[in-house]
């Protein structure tokens, strides 16, 4: 698969406090962005939802609540 391009992301779901302070003192949250570290799964499944519909150039979709 010449010439293929691909995306990764990653999303953080509810680091406990300690990991996150020492990732965030390593630089790494920088490196992932804070946007996508979520405090609760429906959050980081919204988040992931909003990168595919980047990414792919998608139409919103549409959650039931």
């Amino acid at each position: 698969m010449e010439n293929c391009e691909s995306t990764i992301h990653l999303i953080l779901n509810g680091p406990h406090t300690q990991p996150y302070f020492l990732m965030q003192q390593a630089g790494f949250l920088e490196k992932i962005g804070k946007e996508n570290v979520m405090e609760n799964l429906n959050n980081a499944i919204l988040r992931s939802r909003e990168l595919l519909k980047r990414d792919l150039d998608l139409p919103t979709l549409i959650v039931p609540s």
